[in-house]
Order: structure tokens, then C-alpha cells, then sequence
């Protein structure tokens, strides 16, 4: 309870997302290059289009994109080869760019809850060793929870 004469301060995330909306992406892409950080998380930040410039951040071992608005990924993530994990979970994604097939150190694949059909015929074309992926197929989600290990 707030002090007599003082307003609350507010409850939510209401404020939040609208402070996070209007953060500038190329911004954030650009201090972790400079930085040589190897996780980037944007998570919950409303992004509907990831630049193509995260070509540039190579030293990404991880990638956290969970609850955003993205509906497709540049091509240009496929040449961020020391990548080991890329979380996608929740947002609106209909298909993945051929070059994520350049993603060999690829362990962990998360797609839940994306607009999905078929994921499995972007990864037959080359050998990955995946200790976890998670994908829904379509809007409904009526796809696998959890994929056993994926040894093409």
C-alpha cells in the first residue's frame, strides 16, 4: 500500500511494453558485436522484423527471440555458424530460410508455438546432432512436444 498522498506505483507490464516497443534494434545488434558478447537475448520486445545485420554478430553461440511478432527470419542468420542455440518460441513464424542449414553446431532448436507446418525437411539435407528441439506444427500446436535427437 502506498504511502497517504503518494500514487502506487503501477502493476503490469502495460508500461513496460510500451518502453520496450520503441527499443532500437540495430542498437542492441551493434553494442553486443562491439562487446564480442556470444548470448543475445531479445526477448518480449514486440520485434516483427530481425535486421539483416545480425550477420555481422559470428561470435553468437546463443540466440533468444521467445515472444516477439517476427513472422519470418532473414536468410543472413544462416552465417552465424558458431551458433549452438536459437529460441523462437512464440511468435508467428511461417517458414525458416534454407541457409539455417548452415547452422551444423545447432543443438538446441526451439519453434514452439509458431505458424509452423513442416520443419523436418529444412534439416534432412545435412547432418545435425540436436540434444533438443521443440516444434508445434501449425497454429493449433498439434505437432511434437519434444523431438528425440535428430541424426541425419
Amino acid at each position: 500500500m502506498a504511502p497517504p498522498g503518494t500514487r502506487p506505483k503501477p502493476v503490469g507490464t502495460a508500461n513496460k511494453t510500451k518502453k520496450k516497443a520503441s527499443v532500437d534494434i540495430s542498437k542492441l545488434l551493434a553494442k553486443c558485436r562491439e562487446e564480442g558478447a556470444i548470448r543475445l537475448a531479445l526477448c518480449k520486445l514486440q520485434i516483427s522484423v530481425l535486421p539483416s545485420s545480425v550477420k555481422d554478430l559470428t561470435q553468437l553461440v546463443e540466440i533468444y527471440l521467445y515472444s516477439n511478432k517476427l513472422v519470418s527470419l532473414p536468410a543472413e542468420l544462416g552465417q552465424l555458424t558458431a551458433l549452438e542455440t536459437l529460441g523462437l518460441s512464440e511468435n508467428s513464424i511461417h517458414s525458416l530460410p534454407d541457409s539455417l542449414g548452415n547452422l551444423t553446431r545447432l543443438r538446441v532448436l526451439d519453434l514452439r508455438h509458431n505458424k509452423l507446418n513442416d520443419v523436418s525437411r529444412k534439416f534432412h539435407t545435412r547432418t545435425f546432432t540436436f540434444a533438443h528441439w521443440w516444434f508445434h506444427a501449425g497454429a493449433g500446436g498439434g505437432g511434437l512436444e519434444q523431438a528425440p535427437p535428430y541424426r541425419g
